[in-house]
């Protein structure tokens, strides 16, 4: 399963390396052989498996959680979506030096994820290529414990104070105190 994103720019190399390693698994491989499904945005189609240009959220969710092989764009978004259905994909960035992005931000937060365990990197098409084929041998390296989005954990860490507000005794007029003390006096100095 291959997801380039929706940005403007074509990322055609990273369909064609998927389209050379599909021929290649699937020739060597019989009777396993993997399905194609691409989301090619503004890329070309790939000519062979299945080509959608955009899709809806849940069909991508559904579909991340249940490829052999999972590769994505370097989007910040698609990686920890990915991760909060406990799986690890492959990334490769766009290069703005081959007209895929605008600059090379890609490149760096695909190292970030890489380094943090949120994400394989994959810079070229042999990596590309050698990164597939593992995960195709070992699932095991594109799951992962499921993250928590980060709206999801800031969800839960306000819960949890607002909970424990709630749930504080506090004496009679504490809060009204507290106030007073952070606009300067009991009557209110008009300071904000």
């Amino acid at each position: 399963m291959v997801s380039v994103g929706t940005d403007s720019h074509p990322f055609d190399r990273l369909v064609r390396a998927v389209e050379d390693w599909i021929d290649t698994w699937n020739d060597r491989r019989q009777p396993r052989s993997i399905d194609l499904w691409v989301q090619h945005g503004h890329s070309a189609a790939p000519t062979r498996g299945t080509a959608v240009s955009t899709v809806d959220r849940q069909e991508l969710f559904a579909r991340f959680a249940t490829a052999d092989v999972l590769v994505t764009q370097v989007g910040p978004g698609t990686i920890l979506d990915a991760n909060a259905l406990g799986r690890r994909p492959i990334v490769v960035p766009r290069r703005h030096h081959l007209g895929e992005h605008v600059d090379d931000h890609q490149v760096t937060f695909g190292r970030f994820m890489n380094d943090n365990g949120g994400a394989w990197l994959a810079m070229e098409t042999d990596d590309i290529h050698a990164l597939m084929t593992r995960m195709a041998d070992e699932p095991a390296i594109g799951t992962m414990p499921p993250r928590a989005r980060a709206t999801d954990e800031t969800a839960l860490r306000l819960e949890r104070e607002i909970a424990a507000v709630v749930a504080a005794e506090r004496p009679p007029g504490t809060t009204l105190r507290r106030f007073a003390a952070y606009f300067g006096n009991s009557r209110g100095s008009g300071r904000t």
